[in-house]
């Protein structure tokens, strides 16, 4: 039943790796997920190399990447990455956003703002670097997202699969795919807060920047709803204050078999005026 759904639909039934009892065996996939960290950690040729400032594996066939930029990056770009709220890298001692424009003021915000735009190309080029590399060593395809927080390089990254890039470097941008994207694609959220969101008429993230906290609480009800509402809130407007942070080695392993990310933020900003590009890299 299942090989005539697949072939319905276009698809076709592959055959998983298995143990010797006939057991399946992930030791495959654990095996070319650590291949693909080493490589994204050490494994790029200069200058590349030298761009790549944090990797966060975040499962087993996606990661973050933090790419830094020179002290040199235009200070409007910087300025436009300051205001956002969005996921950065700071000095000891800063503190993140300390003059962020709050989500009640956004709209105002980017009705002003709405032509600018910011230069990732640093992180471009370490994202086709990337996937060149992990194709020329690996035999692997990977699709790459670039944006100024992980929040958007993960979007970027769905819709540059199965095998692109996707570069988020203006505000037009954003809004465009903030319009495009169901609110299902929002990371970490359950199937219920989707689901409550959509019979309540909101089906894609930019139908967030209509409702307030307090109405999208009402709408999700329970205990977490202030919570996911102020988060829902942030992410209607493509913000995210996540910071790429490398994890270390897992605890435990789980097996999520779909695709990974990287990310670079454009708008993304240290005191020292140095932009934080993210990048998003999907297997």
């Amino acid at each position: 039943k299942a090989r005539d759904l697949l072939q319905a639909a276009g698809g076709r039934l592959v055959r998983v790796f298995q143990e010797a009892d006939s057991r399946v065996s992930y030791r495959p996939y654990r095996e070319a997920s650590a291949a693909l960290m080493r490589l994204l950690r050490t494994g790029l040729s200069p200058p590349h190399n030298l761009s790549v400032q944090v990797v966060e594996k975040a499962s087993i066939d996606e990661a973050f990447i933090l790419v830094t930029l020179p002290a040199t990056a235009p200070a409007a770009t910087n300025d436009l990455a300051h205001h956002i709220g969005s996921s950065r890298s700071y000095p000891a001692g800063q503190t993140p956003n300390p003059n962020p424009v709050p989500v009640a003021g956004m709209q105002s915000w980017v009705a002003v703002n709405g032509t600018l735009a910011w230069d990732l190309s640093v992180g471009a080029a370490v994202a086709a670097a990337v996937r060149a590399a992990v194709q020329q060593s690996l035999g692997l395809t990977v699709s790459v997202g670039v944006a100024p927080n992980k929040l958007l390089a993960k979007l970027a990254s769905r819709l540059a699969k199965p095998d692109g890039v996707v570069v988020i470097d203006s505000v037009e941008k954003v809004q465009h795919m903030l319009n495009e994207t169901t609110v299902n694609r929002i990371p970490g959220l359950g199937g219920s807060v989707a689901a409550a969101l959509t019979s309540a008429g909101i089906s894609h993230i930019a139908q967030l920047q209509q409702h307030s906290q307090a109405e999208l609480a009402a709408i999700l009800g329970g205990p977490q709803a202030a919570a996911i509402a102020d988060r829902l809130c942030e992410a209607g407007w493509g913000r995210d204050s996540a910071q790429v942070v490398d994890k270390g080695p897992p605890k435990s392993i789980q097996v999520r078999l779909h695709g990974v990310s990287f990310w670079n933020s454009g708008w993304s900003s240290t005191a020292q005026n140095v932009l934080a590009q993210r990048l998003h890299v999907w297997r």
